[in-house]
């Protein structure tokens, strides 16, 4: 006979179960609503003048689903219900090509720094997916140093593995904050200010993806975000 605390694991275990499918779910017919959203606002724009006060509301509306897609993006990768398209990827390539909109998202009082090594070699991944990694990281640092300060995204090859390395010089994290800071729903933000999904995420792209990820942080020295990525031996 199964015992009481064995049985309350099984339960718990499989309501979490039930309650992932049902958010997987739910995130993608969200996901629709959006896109049909997105749609109507597109073509509304087209039938108006660009300077009009209608236009403006209409570009809100668009940045504000834009904002949605990518939460509910992060929930699907979480959920691990996003398919994945993995293929030889330079990722130097691709942050050369996000590097402005990466300036953007990090607004005009944070200075970002590339330091790209000259023999990265390819990887096997998703762009998508990868674009999310640095993306949330970014996101990450970001709001930590709502003051300003520095980020430096590197990259370079360190024996069978591509080394991408995410730093800020912001306050850094305590003992306690680095050891769950890649727990799902893990966050430090105050009440509607972080959904404490975007590390975990980052997490299990990396983990799934076959590579492994390490922080470090103190208190006043900022946060580094090591990722380890193997390359592709061959073409």
């Amino acid at each position: 006979m199964m015992s009481g605390s064995k049985q309350e694991k099984q339960w718990r275990s499989q309501r979490l179960e039930v309650a992932g499918m049902l958010t997987g779910s739910v995130a993608h017919d969200f996901n629709n609503l959006l896109t049909m959203i997105n749609a109507h606002a597109e073509a509304a724009l087209e039938e108006i003048p660009a300077q009009s006060e209608a236009a403006k509301d209409l570009n809100s509306i668009l940045r504000i689903t834009g904002k949605a897609g990518a939460l509910t993006s992060q929930l699907l990768s979480f959920l691990r219900r996003t398919p994945t398209v993995d293929k030889p990827l330079n990722l130097n390539h691709l942050i050369e090509q996000s590097a402005s909109m990466y300036k953007r998202l990090l607004g005009d009082k944070i200075k970002l720094t590339l330091r790209l090594g000259s023999e990265v070699k390819p990887i096997l991944a998703d762009v998508a997916r990868m674009e999310q990694v640095l993306v949330n990281l970014l996101v990450n640092a970001k709001e930590a140093m709502p003051k300003g300060g520095l980020v430096l995204i590197a990259t370079t090859v360190i024996d069978a593995s591509l080394c991408l390395e995410v730093a800020d010089n912001g306050p850094g994290m305590d003992e306690e904050t680095r050891a769950r800071v890649f727990e799902p729903f893990f966050t430090t933000r105050e009440a509607g200010g972080g959904t404490g999904i975007g590390l975990s995420t980052v997490a299990t792209i990396v983990n799934e993806g076959g590579g492994r990820i390490h922080l470090q942080t103190s208190l006043g020295k900022g946060a580094t975000f090591t990722i380890y990525w193997p390359v592709l031996q061959s073409l």
